[in-house]
C-alpha cells in the first residue's frame, strides 16, 4: 500500500511524465478506453490512471467545467483504480470537485454500479475528514 501511494506521489510531482489535457473531448477520448481490465495491470499502470485522474481534475477545476459527460468518466475511472488501490489515493484526487459542488458530483456518479458509486463517495468523504480534521 505505501509503495503504490509513494508510487502515485512521485508520478503526480514529476509534470513531465504525462501531458496536460487542453480540451474536454482529449479526456473523453482517453478514459473510454479504461475498462475493468486496466484495475488488475499492476500498480504502475494503477498509479499512472490516478495520474490522469488528477489531470482530468485540474482541467474541470481551471476550466469550471461540470459537464456531466467528463464527470461521469472521472468517477468511472476512478472507481476502476479503487478495486485494486487499498490505498484509494484517487480519493484525494477527487476532493476539489467534490468540494465544488458535492450534488453535481454524487449525481455524475449514478451511472456506476451503487458499490462503485458507494466506494468513490467513501473515499472521498474520507479524504476530506483528513484534509479537515488531519489524520492522526
Amino acid at each position: 500500500m505505501i509503495r503504490i501511494s509513494l508510487l502515485i506521489i512521485t508520478l503526480l510531482f514529476s509534470g513531465v511524465v504525462f501531458a496536460e489535457y487542453k480540451t474536454q473531448d482529449a479526456i473523453l477520448s482517453d478514459f473510454k478506453k479504461y475498462s475493468a481490465a486496466d484495475a488488475k495491470m499492476g500498480n504502475e499502470h494503477l498509479a499512472d490512471m490516478v495520474v490522469k485522474v488528477q489531470q482530468a481534475v485540474d482541467f474541470a477545476m481551471k476550466n469550471k467545467s461540470t459537464s456531466n459527460d467528463l464527470l461521469r468518466e472521472i468517477g468511472r475511472v476512478s472507481s476502476i483504480t479503487l478495486k485494486n488501490d487499498p490505498s484509494a489515493a484517487v480519493g484525494e484526487v477527487l476532493v476539489p470537485l467534490y468540494k465544488r459542488d458535492p450534488a453535481a458530483f454524487e449525481k455524475s456518479l449514478k451511472s456506476l454500479p451503487k458499490t462503485d458509486a458507494r466506494e468513490v463517495i467513501r473515499a472521498v468523504k474520507d479524504a476530506v475528514k483528513e484534509q479537515d480534521s488531519g489524520n492522526g
